[in-house]
């Protein structure tokens, strides 16, 4: 779609043509999204492992757009706390992905919505932490 958008000399074919490129990766995104929601279900039902939930994230913030990073914060505030508690390895490895989340947020090279998700998913975290110390 994109090489036809180049192509396309007239001003309104071009208008239409970038309209309907906006639309289909906003379709794509929604469509991610719910299957991010799905595969956290089915983690939470233990019908999916922690290791592809942790490719999933890794992923995810390899990408670093904005549409991944709010996947990803979808995914961290649905089973974040529940990944953490699975195993023994998971806390290092989440270490490590919160690590990348830092640098994410310092670079500022995301839209603000998108920051404040991810600083929202790091309180988050920090507050579960917090509670598992005192119990």
């Amino acid at each position: 779609m994109q090489r036809e958008l180049d192509a396309i000399t007239e001003k309104e074919d071009r208008q239409r043509l970038r309209d309907g490129l906006e639309e289909t990766k906003a379709e794509g995104q929604r469509e991610l999204l719910c299957n991010i929601k799905f595969m956290c279900e089915l983690f939470k039902l233990k019908m999916i492992m922690e290791t592809v939930m942790h490719n999933c994230i890794v992923k995810l913030l390899k990408n670093g757009d904005d549409g991944s990073l709010e996947v990803l914060c979808t995914l961290l505030f649905t089973i974040g706390k529940d990944l953490e508690e699975d195993s023994q390895e998971a806390e290092p490895r989440m270490d490590q992905h919160y690590k990348q989340i830092v640098v994410i947020i310092k670079k500022k090279r995301t839209s603000p919505r998108i920051r404040y998700m991810l600083c929202d998913a790091m309180d988050l975290r920090e507050l579960n932490l917090e509670k598992n110390k005192d119990n």
